[in-house]
């Protein structure tokens, strides 16, 4: 911390350590084995010129398990190496007393897989590069009322891959547009009844390195209540809740190595927590 706590600096490391071991499903025989570690940076540093305002930047790396290769290529179920990634970003936050919100912009950095539709096999080929914005708002703008809402808008690129073949084209599964807001009401005519709502928004998404294929955007929408009382004067709380109010059929992202992830069809939650 500097000059009053207007210069704050974090500096950091983590040791990270990913081993994994491949089996035959088959013969359960071990096919191939990999332990790395590293260890890994991360520097922040905020400085707030005026009392409600912030800047800040920051760099972190990481170490994750490498992607395996899909059921459709020639090479399906192999794991790869561990990859590394970069992300950068830099932002503002300003806190306008009853609700604040926050601007950043970013770019992250890590190896890309793909499968080589000449020869069927996955690997992993070149970098991802994803650079883009994103807002977020939240707080209490009117009493009893709560809103989280936010965008992220998304460059997914690939670079440096063989050749140059799919230089330029879109990352697999990285919507340019993402979209949400949530709402929070406590109702004015029972007292501990809370109404919650939220709208999900999610651009389309390609599904090839070639961009040949892509799924559809897709919105969904969430709605929910809380009630809080007392049951012989412990505190309780009631939650209800149905996510994908429309039963919407969709797929929900799009992997190199994982293929599509479908979306959940509609899901009726309903839970008690009881403190004591």
């Amino acid at each position: 911390y500097f000059m009053d706590d207007k210069i704050q600096l974090t500096l950091g490391a983590r040791q990270q350590r990913v081993k994994v071991r491949n089996f035959n499903a088959t013969t359960g025989a071990q096919t191939s084995v990999y332990d790395k570690e590293r260890l890994t940076p991360a520097v922040g540093l905020v400085v707030k010129p005026f009392a409600n305002t912030s800047l800040y930047a920051n760099y972190i790396e990481g170490l994750s398990q490498g992607p395996t290769a899909p059921a459709s290529a020639s090479n399906a179920g192999t794991i790869f190496a561990p990859i590394k990634s970069k992300q950068y970003e830099i932002g503002v936050k300003q806190d306008f007393g009853q609700f604040a919100a926050t601007v950043s912009a970013f770019q992250i950095e890590q190896p890309n897989g793909y499968v080589d539709t000449a020869t069927n096999t996955y690997g992993l080929n070149g970098e991802q590069r994803n650079r883009g914005v994103e807002l977020n708002v939240f707080g209490e703008p009117w009493h009893g009322i709560r809103l989280l809402g936010g965008a992220a808008f998304t460059q997914g690129v690939l670079t440096k891959t063989a050749g140059g073949t799919y230089d330029g084209n879109k990352a697999v599964g990285v919507p340019t547009t993402q979209l949400n807001l949530g709402g929070e009401w406590d109702t004015p005519f029972l007292a501990g009844l809370t109404l919650t709502g939220r709208v999900i928004y999610t651009s389309s998404q390609y599904y090839n390195a070639s961009n040949a294929q892509s799924i559809p955007a897709w919105t969904r929408v969430d709605i929910g209540a809380r009630y809080k009382t007392k049951v012989s004067g412990v505190p309780v709380t009631i939650r209800a809740g149905v996510e994908n109010v429309f039963n919407k059929d969709y797929w929900a992202s799009a992997s190199s190595s994982f293929g599509l992830a479908r979306g959940a069809s509609r899901i009726f939650l309903l839970s008690t927590t009881m403190e004591f």
